[in-house]
């Protein structure tokens, strides 16, 4: 690599690290919308929230969260 290279990939990853963080703290935050005004429910995951749990059969998740929460 050359040391003319150097400073564009440290700032490339620079803004990669930043940009990512961001990210996840923005995520984490919009996630927290119910548990922030003290409405119980499942915790969400960081990628797809409970897109995932929802994917079973809808009906039967969501009756098993009315029992729960």
């Amino acid at each position: 690599m050359d040391i003319s290279t150097l400073p564009v990939v440290m700032a490339f990853f620079a803004i990669t690290v930043v940009t990512a963080v961001w990210w996840v703290l923005k995520r984490r935050h919009q996630h927290g919308l119910f548990r922030r005004h003290g409405i119980p429910g499942p915790r969400p995951d960081l990628l797809d929230g409970n897109w995932a749990q929802l994917k079973e059969d809808r009906i039967e998740v969501m009756e098993r969260w009315i029992k729960e929460y």
